[in-house]
Order: C-alpha cells, then structure tokens, then sequence
C-alpha cells in the first residue's frame, strides 16, 4: 500500500463523525489514532512524513495496546521491543527519549532493538509481534 493511499485513507476516516448512518466506513481501527494535530498534518501532506507524526502514532497505538507497564509477559515485552525500534528507526529518536516514553531505562531501550535486530527470525518473537507489527507497517511503514 502505498503512502498515497494511506493518506487517502486517513483523510476519509477524518470525515466519519459527518456521515450518515447508513454508510459504513472503510477504516474501523483508527479512532484512537487521529487527533487535531493529525488532521492538520493530513491537510498540509505531512502526515507520517515527520518524525514528530510517527511518534504520536506509535505511542497512542502502544498505549491503547497496554505496553506502557511494569508487565513482564512475553508478548507484552516483545511489542514493546518492537515499538521502541520503529521509534529508534524511523522516527529517529535516541535512547533515552525512547525510554522516557515507555518509562524504562536507556540500557532496557539498547536491548530491545539489538534484540529486534539479533532474534528478528525467531518464531515466538514474530507471533508476538504480528499483530502491532502488521498494525505499524500499514500506516507508517511503507513502500518508499
């Protein structure tokens, strides 16, 4: 999908709360997604292109997802994994900027993307995050 048609999209899902309610709309996964600043961003074709677009999105989806926690449960720490290395990567952040975020130490932001990077193969590590990761790659991870 390219970033044309997201947008397209996303600019389609900003006209939901006027439409009657016989249509049904094509993006149901995107309420918590979209706030004024977006539909600003959306407006002036910046959206997702900045780094500032990519974290709100990241982060409101981790929040809705519950990965702001103390949990330790294994698919909860490897969507967080995974989250922090979209923000290192494509948003650019540093270490401690992403730790701030998901309230953990610099040294938990260093392991989790080199462990992204080292068991990216492994089987259990992409059950865990396929849901947030396909999620991630439709919206913000697409063709160049």
């Amino acid at each position: 999908m390219s970033k044309e048609n997201i947008l397209a999209e996303l600019k389609e899902y900003t006209i939901l709360d006027h439409m009657q309610a016989s249509q049904t709309p094509r993006i149901r996964a995107l309420p918590y997604l979209i706030g004024p600043e977006d539909i600003d961003e959306l407006n002036n074709g910046t959206f997702l292109q900045t780094p500032q677009s990519v974290k709100r999105v990241v982060m409101r989806t981790a929040k809705s997802k519950g990965l702001i926690c103390r949990s330790r449960k294994r698919q909860l720490v490897d969507q967080r994994s995974y989250c922090m290395h979209v923000l290192f990567t494509y948003a650019g952040l540093g270490y401690t900027h992403i730790g701030r975020l998901f309230k953990k130490d610099h040294a938990t932001v260093i392991y989790s993307i080199r462990k992204h990077q080292t068991i990216g193969k492994d089987f259990e590590y992409i059950d865990n995050i396929k849901e947030i990761s396909n999620f991630l790659k439709q919206y913000i991870i697409t063709e160049q």
